[in-house]
């Protein structure tokens, strides 16, 4: 039984592969209703059951990591998950960017500029020596214009001037991102909502402005996919949720200037 659910890596590896593929190319092509198509979700659920056997394996080596001398220094953890997310940000920015182009969607491409400042935003913070409280005023700064060009695209989105879309099974891909990358950024920022740390605040603060963009756009995209008729319904989703991601940036952006008062507020008491 054990042989079975714990095949040889290089067996795990080609399920994988071949569910992956497999997948794709029905729901893409629309042969999920053919009998053939079961053999393939029976190994896709053999595969998953697999590598969640496996995954087991790595909990003491997830505990070597987290008790390892790199990742308690909060300095050097908190540069390290900055630069990854930089990394992961710039992935995503350029997927966007060629998408975009292969497919001549040009609002993806403008979307992308968009995550393209917060992204050198990301990366001043990464590189930005000391912790001073102009760090976090700046960035707020860069929120507060964003939220302008970002209020032209809710606009777009209301006036369907152009409809978000993504071709084929890519908003699968997109929506896995924005859920998981959303999750991810409430949880941090409430998990640092009591730091003094300036550089942390304004990550934390950047994520959760790039994240309600990203489920804004993908609301958008959702419709166009899969909503037929009810465009009054379509319209007034868009317009309610357009409205709460404006007014959600610029209350990130007055939230750093505030902060950044408290911290030089502070400073200055602490150098009397």
């Amino acid at each position: 039984m054990k042989s079975i659910i714990n095949p040889p890596l290089i067996i795990t590896l080609s399920l994988t592969i071949v569910s992956i593929v497999s997948l794709v190319i029905i729901f893409s092509s629309g042969y999920d209703t053919l009998p053939i198509s079961s053999l393939f979700y029976f190994i896709s659920s053999y595969a998953l059951t697999v590598i969640c056997y496996k995954a087991r394996k790595l909990a003491p080596l997830i505990k070597k990591i987290r008790n390892h001398n790199l990742v308690k220094d909060n300095d050097r953890r908190r540069k390290i998950t900055l630069a990854f997310s930089i990394l992961y940000n710039g992935i995503y920015i350029a997927l966007k960017v060629a998408v975009g182009l292969l497919f001549g969607i040009p609002w993806l491409v403008a979307l992308a500029f968009y995550y393209f400042v917060v992204f050198l935003a990301k990366t001043l913070i990464l590189f930005f020596k000391e912790n001073d409280y102009r760090l976090s005023a700046f960035i707020a700064t860069i929120l507060l214009l964003l939220s302008f060009s970002l209020s032209f695209i809710a606009r777009d989105i209301v006036k369907e001037t152009f409809a978000f879309s993504y071709p084929g099974t890519l908003i699968y891909v997109f929506a896995l991102y924005s859920f998981s990358f959303l999750s991810s950024a409430i949880y941090g920022f409430i998990k640092d909502r009591k730091s003094k740390d300036v550089k942390t605040k304004c990550y934390r603060t950047l994520s959760l402005a790039l994240a309600a963009v990203s489920i804004l756009t993908l609301q958008s995209a959702m419709f166009t996919s899969f909503s037929s008729g009810e465009e009054t319904f379509k319209r007034y989703m868009n317009i309610i949720l357009a409205l709460f991601v404006v007014v959600f940036v610029v209350a990130l952006a007055v939230y750093l200037f505030v902060f950044s008062l408290r911290i030089k507020k502070e400073k200055k008491f602490s150098d009397i």
